[in-house]
Formats: C-alpha cells, structure tokens, sequence
C-alpha cells in the first residue's frame, strides 16, 4: 500500500507519497496551465513533467487503449529549460525568519532529527525571530551563510551543476541537487535525505517551503536593513566580512567586491 497526503500549494494540488516500509516519493504538483493539466514532480535528475490535453466530453474512451486516446507528453528535462536567466529572482541580503506555517516538528521528524533536538528546536519556537540567513548570489552561485545564537554555518551551491557536496539542513555535510523551477529554487537533498525545498519569493517575504508527511511547511523570511537584527551589532560591511571569513574558513574562494 501507498500513503498519501494531499494539500493545496496556492493553486496546485501537491500530493506527497510514502511506502508502507516508510521510503518517500517525489511529491507531485497537480495544476492547470491551460487548456492542459499537468502533473511535475522534481527528481534527482531533474524536473518531470506529464502534460494532459483537454479531451473532447463525447470522445470514446474506449478507443485509448487502442492508441487513440488524447495526446501525453512526458518528458525529463534540464530544470534551467523551465526558466530564463532574467526571470530567476535574486535572493541576495539578510533575511531574518519572522513566521512559520504548518507543522514544522514534522519537518524536522521526516529529516530524521532526533526527539531530543526536535523538542529544543520546539522550545526555542523553531528560532523564529532567531535565524538570520546571509545570501549573497551571483546568477546560480548562491553562497548562504545562517546564524542562530552565535553559531553560524555557511554553504555554497551552484543550481544547475548536478549532484554537489556542501553543508546542508543543519549544517550536516550533504548531498544536494539544486535546480530552478520556473521562479522557484528546487533543493533536493539526497543523503541524507531531507523533504525537497523550494525558496520563492513571495511579495517582499523570502519563503522556504517543503511538503512533510503532514502538509505543507513555510518558512517565512523579511528582508533586514541595516542594523534592524539588532543583536547581530553588525553594520552591513562588517556584515559581508563575516561571510567572508565564515566562507574562507571552510574554504570557499572569497568573492571580489568589485
């Protein structure tokens, strides 16, 4: 037998599976982009996408095992083909998590994060008002640096450029494939494995958002300006030079200013 759960993503029905041995399945997007319906899901090989075509009401249905039912497309293609350089957002500056929607211990609990830190987390409300993310990106080089009560972990991706190793969910060395998906940064971690991740923006909000064995979970991230992190007592510059440091000491090139 299969589990689902079943929630709605805006206007996509997302459908999330798991064997009954507990193994996931790349959750499903179920949407209109009309006339057709498709279904996408995001692998480790990239994104797939099934396209339906609207079928006439009085069509014999019968007729499609014969082979002449309505038209599907199925194809495996390169996540940058589903979107442009120009329309790719630009998630540079500090972001502080201001909210959290749904049931994040059940994200934590699908990543396999133990009780004992779950229940931390929990007490500590997930750091909301804690987490300050330092992005700095140059088209897909994205270099994030998170800071949570004084430790700060820092990683560096490359959306597009396969399988790589960097600091993941927890700064837990990890495997991840990173791809754009239309205007949404699509992480997938595949050891260990973590619930897939997109990061959009929304407004002027930065989001994080999985779907868990519970539904979906969002993180919710507002744009820092100068020193409104005031425990950080960083101007911007001093800022940027931390990241550089933090960067160099795990031994990423520093980034030209220029």
């Amino acid at each position: 037998p299969i589990y689902v759960t079943p929630s709605w993503e805006g206007s996509a029905l997302v459908v999330r599976s798991r064997s009954a041995q507990g193994g996931a399945m790349p959750a499903q997007r179920r949407y209109l982009d009309p006339p057709r319906m498709v279904i996408e899901a995001v692998t480790s090989k990239g994104v797939v996408r099934r396209i339906f075509a609207s079928a006439s009401p009085r069509r014999d249905l019968s007729t499609a095992a014969a082979g002449a039912g309505p038209a599907i497309v199925a194809a495996v293609a390169p996540a940058a083909a589903l979107t442009t350089p120009q329309s790719r957002p630009d998630f540079s500056g500090r972001w502080m998590l201001r909210s959290i929607e749904g049931d994040f211990e059940a994200f934590l609990r699908d990543a396999g994060v133990p009780w004992t830190r779950r229940k931390l987390a929990q007490h500590r409300e997930f750091y909301v008002g804690r987490l300050v993310q330092e992005i700095s990106q140059d088209g897909d080089e994205l270099d994030i640096a998170s800071e949570r009560e004084g430790r700060v972990v820092a990683s560096r991706i490359v959306v597009g450029a396969g399988e790589q190793e960097t600091l993941g969910f927890g700064g837990v060395p990890s495997v991840v494939r990173p791809v754009w998906e239309l205007d949404n940064l699509v992480t997938v971690t595949i050891k260990p494995w973590v619930p897939i991740q997109r990061r959009f923006m929304e407004g002027n909000d930065m989001v994080v958002e999985a779907a868990t064995s519970e539904g979906i979970v969002r993180q919710l991230f507002s744009r820092l300006l100068g020193n409104d992190f005031n425990s950080t007592q960083e101007s911007e510059s001093d800022s940027s030079m931390a990241m550089a440091r933090v960067a160099g000491a795990i031994g990423f090139p520093r980034r030209s200013s220029a």
